[in-house]
């Protein structure tokens, strides 16, 4: 059987510590980094759908709508209360801009929302935008 010298060993006894000191503060960073780009990925997703939901609502409750049922047009503050908020679940509602248009020419609703997230990894202020267009409803 070949033996390990012990000489050998004693000099391999802090090895193990060096290594971990090494790689254990770079699989944290990579761990929590991914974690934060997870969240924004969710986060963006979120704005995204908020976008489409108000679009759909804004086209639905254009010129025409008022025209026919006599209530108001949307608005980017009627959008952003009745289409955005109730869905805006997790976000925060002062970091949340919406910003609606409707062309009666062009016969389309766009809808921009702008969300100024916080990452949680003290990292700086990130603005996600997402901007959806629908035709208005006949």
């Amino acid at each position: 059987m070949n033996a390990v010298p012990t000489y050998l060993m004693r000099a391999r006894r802090g090895a193990t510590v060096v290594e971990v000191a090494i790689t254990a503060p770079l699989a944290f960073l990579l761990i929590v980094g991914l974690i934060v780009g997870g969240l924004g990925a969710f986060r963006y997703h979120q704005v995204a759908n908020l976008a489409r939901e108000g679009a759909a609502y804004a086209a639905v409750h254009g010129l025409r709508y008022q025209k026919r049922t006599g209530n108001p047009a949307a608005t980017s503050e009627i959008v952003r209360a009745n289409a955005i908020a109730p869905l805006a679940a997790g976000l925060s509602p002062d970091a949340l801009e919406c910003q609606c248009v409707i062309d009666e020419n062009a016969e389309t609703a766009t809808v921009t929302i702008r969300y100024h997230w916080l990452p949680e990894a003290y990292l700086p202020p990130i603005i996600l935008s997402s901007t959806s267009v629908m035709s208005l409803d006949q």
